[in-house]
């Protein structure tokens, strides 16, 4: 059985509130009396991103890099915009503007891995997270994505490496013991992979990622009772979980429920048409 990572991917910091409302028709009025200073169509643009309203956000950072084709924060948040929309080869082609420039600004790093990492180039990922961390060594969120895109390319001891480092200075994020239990796991230490799972639930009790990889966890090591109570706990969660159904009626299987597995399996075919 495959566990599974739970990807932790937001890295926009900004708070999305009635301030950046109030902040909005404030930028608004200034770009209005004063159209063309990059200054001002960059805090319009910051202020859409804010507010998720990407396609204006956008508009507004061509307007501004269009005046200042440098302007190195319009470029990191027009391709803010463009992550966010999925646009992530004009997301890269912005942020490679960005390392170029200032290849000592960690954040352009991390952002052009972010965009490499949605986009499945997980080397690539990997080596701008490095670069990121070369260039802030405290910088938390790229051991924790260069740990993700570790443990997506099967290097486990790396990703529990970065993610242990992330734990024991943030220890309140059930994602990173999730994903350092899913490596542990990949491992083969279960008993390290349990006692991350364990500890993602005592701070997440509502996680069906974690309580899917402890019930495959229970699974084998042929504890099949576990893992049925595990599994069935996603589907009270998630009722559409077609994994945890069909996890479940293995389970039932090994323990003579064939009822019940028939039952499991006819669900999760039905939950795959």
């Amino acid at each position: 059985m495959l566990f599974a990572l739970v990807l932790l991917l937001a890295y926009s910091s900004f708070s999305r509130n009635a301030l950046w409302v109030d902040d909005l028709g404030l930028w608004q009025d200034a770009v209005h009396k004063i159209p063309n200073k990059p200054r001002a169509l960059n805090n319009l643009g910051f202020a859409y991103n804010a507010l998720r309203r990407y396609d204006l956000a956008i508009e507004v950072f061509d307007r501004s890099l269009g005046l200042d084709p440098d302007n190195i924060a319009a470029l990191l948040n027009r391709g803010l915009a463009y992550s966010e929309t999925k646009q992530h080869d004009r997301a890269i082609e912005d942020y490679s503007k960005v390392v170029a420039r200032t290849p000592t600004l960690a954040k352009g790093w991390f952002n052009r891995g972010f965009a490499y990492q949605e986009k499945g180039l997980l080397h690539e990922a990997i080596n701008d997270y490095t670069r990121a961390i070369a260039a802030d060594p405290a910088y938390l969120k790229a051991f924790r994505q260069r740990g993700l895109a570790y443990g997506e390319t099967g290097r486990y001891a790396l990703a529990v490496e970065d993610l242990s480092r992330v734990i024991a200075l943030a220890p309140d994020n059930a994602g990173d013991f999730l994903n350092r239990g899913t490596s542990y796991a990949g491992l083969g230490k279960d008993a390290l992979a349990l006692a991350d799972f364990d500890r993602a639930l005592l701070i997440e009790p509502a996680f069906p990622a974690a309580y899917l990889n402890r019930g495959k966890l229970h699974y084998r090591n042929k504890r099949y009772p576990s893992a049925i109570a595990d599994l069935s706990k996603v589907i009270e969660l998630d009722p559409n979980s077609r994994i945890a159904y069909t996890n479940r009626a293995s389970a039932y299987y090994r323990i003579g429920q064939v009822d019940k597995a028939l039952e499991d399996q006819r669900k999760a075919q039905a939950l795959g048409q």
